[in-house]
This record gives C-alpha cells, structure tokens and sequence, in this order.
C-alpha cells in the first residue's frame, strides 16, 4: 500500500490530534447507517480483520515500517482544518503506521464485526502546509530531513494471563487485543490461567491511553 484514503463515517474510536499529526482510525471502510426504531445506527458491515483486504495491506506496511501518504476526503469531519467547498480529496502528506489492533464492533446488518485500527503518525521532515491555519501553539518547526525521525509513544505492552501473547498498551486499562484468544478484551484475573474469571467481551468504558496520543522521539528505518 502506497496511500490511504480517510473519507466519509468516522468511527467511534476514530482520532485526529488538533495539529493534524496523529490519526487513529479504522481501515477497510464499509461503514453503514440503519434506521433502528427512529435512531440513526452508524456500524460496520463486514469484517475488517487484520489478515485481508485494506487492513492486510496496512498491516503489512506497519510490519514493514513503511511510510504511506494519506489522503483526505472532504466527508472526512476529524480533521481540525476545513478545506474549501469545491475540493473534494486533499493530499496530507507522510505518516507511518506505529500502531495496530483490532476491537470487536456491533454490525449494522449482521452481529458482532472485527474491527482493525491504526495509529498513523505525521513525519515531522515535512512541514503541514495546513499549518499556517492552525493556533500558533500547534505549529511546530520542520525537522533536519537527514534525519529519519518519528514522534511516537513507546511501545509498552500488556502481557495477557490467558494465551500469555502480549498486545500494545492502547487503552487506559490493559486489554489482550488478539481475536484468536477468548479472552479478547475481556477483564482477566491476574493468574497464569484464568478461565472462568472473565467478563464479557466490551470496549464500553475504555479510553485511550495518554501516551498513545504522544510521546518521545523513535527510529523508523525508512521511508
């Protein structure tokens, strides 16, 4: 994967910092809307596990430490800056993928749906050339280009006591974030076993962790 298009539904765990250059969203698309008893529903329709279609081929470029461009669609409402009417697509720039993980998701048309998130991160050897509209608090100046550099959070991880895999720290509250394991985001007792001692799978009450909106500088290997 070369690019990445962010446009119409943002999901309910979907980011954009107010500058622009950390960006969660889901990859795969195929939102949808029903009508439920006069409620507007906004889900998925379809799977979008890590292992096919647009989310394989993301993963693929966070495994490879790849740089993409991503693109947005004027439907896209996350972003901080509004771009003129009569543009529909605007190239943002480089970002990497320093994150991904998936959460279960309510289906509009069928049941529970796998959901694939990514963390995208703004190479800072560009500079926005949105910045100039931004707050000149969010505006930061642009980094020596020799230098591959990415502002990311440190990877900590969550060890789960049920398949003893460890996930990212994406969450306030540590969570096992691997579909295969039955204790996917389930509260686990803290024990090397803990079968029985769960609760139902949810991602109801949890936020995002601070540092995964932020954080020191890390090497990436090219772009």
């Amino acid at each position: 994967v070369r690019g990445y298009l962010l446009d119409g539904f943002p999901g309910p765990r979907d980011y954009c910092s107010p500058n622009g250059r950390v960006i969660i969203s889901h990859g795969g698309g195929c939102s949808g809307i029903e009508d439920r008893d006069g409620t507007t529903v906004i889900g998925m329709n379809a799977d979008h596990n890590l292992s096919r279609g647009a989310p394989a081929a993301l993963q693929r470029a966070f495994q490879n430490k790849q740089a993409i461009v991503l693109l947005s669609g004027s439907k896209y409402t996350a972003f901080p800056v509004r771009f003129p009417e009569e543009c529909r697509y605007f190239v943002l720039g480089w970002y990497v993928i320093t994150h991904a993980w998936c959460y279960p998701e309510e289906g509009v048309i069928k049941g529970k749906t796998e959901l694939s998130m990514f963390r995208f991160q703004w190479l800072p050897e560009q500079l926005p050339w949105w910045d100039h509209l931004l707050p000149s608090s969010l505006q930061s100046p642009i980094t020596n280009p020799s230098t591959r550099r990415l502002i990311a959070p440190d990877v900590t991880v969550y060890e789960c006591p049920a398949c003893t895999t460890t996930s990212p720290m994406v969450f306030s509250k540590g969570r096992c974030l691997k579909s295969w394991c039955w204790a996917f985001y389930k509260v686990c007792a803290l024990s090397s076993y803990c079968h029985g001692n769960t609760t139902g799978t949810s991602v109801t009450g949890l936020f995002y962790w601070a540092r995964i909106l932020g954080g020191p500088e890390t090497r990436i290997t090219h772009i």
